[in-house]
């Protein structure tokens, strides 16, 4: 027989776990921030050693790592073929959160971990309607800058989302794409290397492309690759372009800005030319997919932004005057949805 609570504590266990998620987060956070996990990338170390070499608490140092084990991104090594209190990177850590791994992806999570005091303000966004924070796409401070850019490129390196999309039948017969907000340009990049006579332009701030600079040259295809300093808000944007290429950029910005670039993009536009949104595209209750709409409260702390519907970008490129659009869903890797427009 069912027990009359087992729904009731199914239901409790959940609130449990999403009440305590911040603490795994933070404990992640830590080890990536103190560089426990490079450090044992070059050898396997107990509490003590890890806290002479990297400068902290023994006591405090095993406290961590033990936690770390617990969620599975450390394991406990042997001594003389007994468990020790020695300390290795799990499989995982040793492939995602190590600066010598090809899929190293702390880069993101030493960015997500800026963003913990405004999430504290919470509160005071919903109660105001205001941003947390300057919304300043991190361009205020250099060390912020080069942070987030390079999370991104961390984030979709990892995922591995440039190839995929360079298999796209519009970006894979494209000869001159632009890219708005360009960031790292770990598209273009993937781009043209997938596509040897695609010319592309990476269009984004100043102090980001300083970021992006140090990405491209180390690209194959730099010669391939044109920086051009703009901000898409203000500026007349580069035009003769065959696919104008947009990833996470609409949600940074409010509804009227987001209908003034579809404008600027229309412009932009060799004729029958396309564009390709690639964001966090949601159904039109505002609620799925889960990420997007717990995303949107990112953007409500960070920016005038927030995650939109397919309906709303398709009515801002009607109001631009595209002939046509449409939304495509998108295979794993890719986390997010297409929403394309063609011009007449």
């Amino acid at each position: 027989m069912e027990h009359p609570f087992s729904e009731y504590n199914m239901r409790l266990n959940e609130l449990l776990t999403l009440n305590d998620a911040f603490a795994g987060s933070r404990i992640l956070q830590a080890g990536v921030r103190l560089g426990i996990f490079d450090v044992l990338a070059t050898r396997d170390m107990t509490a003590s050693q890890l806290a002479a070499t990297l400068d902290l608490d023994s006591r405090a140092t095993w406290i961590l790592c033990n936690a770390l084990v617990a969620l599975g991104l450390l394991e406990l090594g042997t001594i003389g073929g007994d468990v020790g209190q020695i300390y290795r990177n799990s499989p995982a850590a040793s492939k995602w959160l190590c600066k010598t791994s090809g899929t190293d992806f702390s880069g993101k999570v030493r960015f997500d971990a800026l963003l913990w005091d405004i999430w504290g303000k919470l509160e005071e966004s919903v109660r105001s309607g205001r941003a947390a924070r300057t919304p300043d796409m991190f361009q205020n401070d250099p060390v912020e800058t080069e942070q987030f850019i390079l999370a991104m490129h961390a984030l979709v390196k990892a995922r591995g989302d440039g190839p995929v999309m360079a298999r796209h039948p519009l970006v894979a017969g494209a000869r001159t794409i632009l890219d708005i907000g360009t960031g790292p340009g770990t598209y273009p990049i993937a781009f043209c290397e997938a596509n040897q006579s695609l010319h592309a332009v990476l269009f984004d701030l100043p102090n980001t492309l300083v970021v992006t600079r140090k990405v491209v040259d180390q690209s194959s295809c730099r010669d391939r690759l044109t920086l051009v300093a703009g901000d898409y808000r203000y500026d007349t944007l580069p035009g003769g372009f065959d696919v104008v290429f947009l990833s996470n950029i609409i949600h940074g910005e409010d509804e009227t800005n987001n209908v003034i670039l579809m404008k600027k993009i229309k412009n932009a536009l060799n004729p029958g030319g396309y564009v390709v949104v690639k964001d966090h595209i949601l159904d039109n209750t505002g609620t799925n997919p889960p990420g997007g709409a717990i995303f949107s409260v990112q953007m409500l702390l960070s920016t005038t932004g927030r995650d939109y519907t397919g309906d709303e970008v398709m009515g801002w490129m009607k109001e631009a005057g595209f002939g046509r659009s449409w939304v495509e869903n998108q295979e794993p890797p890719l986390t997010s949805r297409l929403v394309i427009g063609q011009i007449p």
